[in-house]
């Protein structure tokens, strides 16, 4: 009985950190999709849109590095981009 117990528990803990991982991507994603649309929109394709692209993660980043064991300035790693192969 009580492995059923943690058995469920662990399952449920698994779905929380589920839904809350989409909930921060759809928070983070989509809106600095839309606000790259509205930069390129308005100025065109320059390096501001490129930019403002990362603006958002980076503030979420900054915001939520203290609780996730990382330093606020890791979020300038955002500004790096992954690289080409």
């Amino acid at each position: 009985m009580p492995a059923e117990a943690a058995a469920a528990r662990v399952s449920r803990n698994r779905r929380t950190r589920r839904v809350r991982t989409v909930a921060l991507l759809v928070g983070v994603v989509v809106p600095s999709l839309v606000l790259r649309e509205l930069i390129e929109s308005r100025f065109g394709r320059r390096p501001m849109a490129d930019l403002s692209a990362v603006a958002v993660p980076m503030a979420a980043t900054a915001w939520l590095a203290p609780y996730a064991s990382y330093r606020r300035r890791d979020a300038l790693l955002w500004l790096v981009g992954p690289g080409d192969e």
